[in-house]
């Protein structure tokens, strides 16, 4: 997104995926809300899929933001230049898993398993978006704050609340904030109009 009505959607028209889920995880069949909602996400093919645990499935698209957002940034590369390094598969396992063993800690049971949710970044990375920047990218390059701290950063802290530390989220949480202070320096005349903006 480029500013209001200025976008660009990536992948195909079917390549969409999402979860849903009421907060107060009760049946979508006995709700003709929410049943007419997920009928409009089918419509606009977003391949919407319920699930059960409202809090398993905000914790997936934490953990899948932590790898992908979170490394594209620092990077400031595409989802399919990722999925491109041999290194790719290996910084994702490690970081999905240090993830669910602070789920885990915490007593969160996320939707899939490590494999399932490596498989799905990785597939996410190389078929169904390699041409996407993430927003967190989109913040970096407009230097404005990332919500690095509310991905990489909140996992980090719920291991530590719950005992389990998470030296891989801890360390990107504040490599992504350097890449911030780098891309100011670099690019001054994008900070000045950004803090003009504040």
């Amino acid at each position: 997104m480029y500013g209001p009505g200025d976008f660009n959607f990536t992948g195909g028209a079917h390549a969409k995926a999402m979860n849903m889920c009421a907060y107060d995880e009760h049946d979508l069949e006995t709700d003709p809300v929410e049943q007419a909602l997920f009928n409009d996400f089918q419509n606009a093919t977003l391949n919407p899929t319920v699930v059960e645990h409202f809090l398993g499935m905000c914790w997936a698209k934490i953990v899948f933001n932590s790898v992908l957002n979170t490394l594209c940034t620092m990077y400031q590369i595409r989802f399919g230049e990722f999925a491109e390094h041999p290194a790719a598969p290996v910084l994702t396992e490690r970081l999905v898993d240090e993830a669910y063993g602070a789920a885990e800690h915490a007593g969160v049971t996320l939707l899939g398993t490590r494999e399932s949710e490596v498989e799905t970044i990785m597939h996410t990375a190389s078929i169904a978006h390699p041409l996407h920047y993430p927003s967190m990218y989109q913040d970096l390059t407009r230097c404005r704050p990332t919500e690095v701290d509310y991905i990489n950063g909140y996992i980090a802290q719920t291991g530590r609340e719950h005992g389990y530390i998470c030296p891989l989220h801890e360390f990107v949480t504040q490599e992504v904030h350097l890449a911030e202070h780098a891309f100011a320096i670099h690019h001054p005349e994008i900070a000045q109009q950004q803090a003009l903006n504040d």
